[in-house]
């Protein structure tokens, strides 16, 4: 069995990428969404928008997945894999799906530099994740291999 409830705990690294996550699902949605869908003609930054979206919400189930788990090399992978997926959502919009040129529009004055910022802090927050599961391990294999 992968999940033993006894070994769970709640770290702050993953409590802080777990809220993060969440509030950058609701937020490119709500609070710094790209341009709206004109009628007539699509803009760039609406495709951008929705793998934006797409992205939020992958982050924010892998991050909720992620809690449970008490395997630290299982934590590790998945925490590399979120870093991978923080960095693509901070390189959609403008590097891999252009957006607007105005200054005005809101893809180029809310939601790219929400997102950079965001996925940027989640980025960080898993890299220190990494570092706190991996120092667990060394710990542990040096106690293992410490006959006292």
């Amino acid at each position: 069995m992968i999940i033993n409830s006894s070994k769970v705990k709640l770290g702050v690294t993953e409590a802080l990428a777990l809220v993060l996550s969440l509030l950058y699902a609701i937020g490119i949605r709500r609070w710094f969404a790209v341009c709206p869908l004109m009628t007539e003609t699509v803009m760039p930054c609406h495709w951008a928008g929705e793998m934006l979206k797409a992205i939020s919400v992958l982050l924010l189930v892998l991050c909720a997945l992620h809690l449970p788990i008490p395997d630290a090399k299982i934590k590790i992978g998945m925490d590399i894999a979120l870093i991978g997926l923080a960095l693509l959502g901070m390189f959609v919009p403008g590097t891999v799906i252009r957006i607007c040129g105005g200054e005005t529009m809101a893809c180029k004055s809310a939601a790219h530099p929400w997102t950079l910022a965001f996925c940027g802090a989640l980025a960080v927050i898993l890299l220190a994740d990494v570092i706190v599961y991996a120092s667990a391990l060394a710990k542990e294999n040096h106690r293992r291999k410490d006959p006292k």
